[in-house]
């Protein structure tokens, strides 16, 4: 999960991947393999925590990604990229996951620097977001009274947790890595927030 900055005339003609809407479907399903195999696209694959809290997390990180840097005035978009999707697949029989089916292309001709870092900034904090949200909306629902429900919850909470931690690193190409090296103060208040949700996570729950 990255954004990538390229200049308009690099989008269709000599940057890589394949335009939306399909670069999410094909992303999505990759994903999907990677993470849980075959089975991930059975009924009882798609009600697991792990495999449809990361295709939420995923699909929530890469639009506000997206989305935050239309608001900013450039144009975006997701792209598939064929060799992630390959290597995502591969995980699926890799003790190792890597999960990088595609990335979010920013351009235009009128630049927003600021805008540009605040997009980056986006993609960890949905999931951030988003694991605070699903983590209590599990503590407010009894165990015993709806065990599926709240199974699913403390599922897709945990891995969201883990995608922003994993995603804020500051090691290229990962979000974290543009944060780092364009507001340190910003990128550990960010890191901070995800590392005390994913601690309080995997030691209280």
């Amino acid at each position: 999960m990255e954004l990538s900055m390229r200049h308009r005339a690099m989008r269709r003609w000599g940057g890589p991947g394949i335009g939306e809407p399909w670069s999410w479907l094909l992303a999505l399903a990759a994903l999907m393999l990677g993470v849980g195999g075959l089975e991930a696209f059975t009924p009882h694959g798609v009600a697991s925590g792990l495999v449809s809290g990361v295709a939420i997390g995923f699909i929530v990180h890469e639009a506000a990604h997206r989305n935050v840097a239309r608001r900013a005035g450039m144009h975006s978009e997701f792209v598939a990229s064929p060799i992630g999707i390959l290597i995502t697949v591969l995980s699926a029989v890799s003790p190792i996951k890597i999960l990088a089916p595609g990335y979010v292309q920013v351009w235009g001709y009128r630049f927003n620097p600021t805008g540009a870092m605040r997009s980056v900034e986006a993609g960890p904090l949905s999931n951030v977001l988003l694991s605070v949200l699903l983590t209590t909306a599990a503590l407010l629902i009894p165990r015993g009274a709806h065990p599926g429900l709240h199974s699913w919850l403390l599922g897709a909470g945990g891995i969201n947790a883990w995608l922003a931690l994993f995603n804020l690193l500051p090691i290229p190409p990962l979000d974290g890595y543009k944060l780092f090296n364009s507001s340190r103060r910003r990128w550990a208040l960010l890191m901070l927030a995800s590392v005390i949700i994913y601690a309080f996570y995997y030691a209280v729950l």
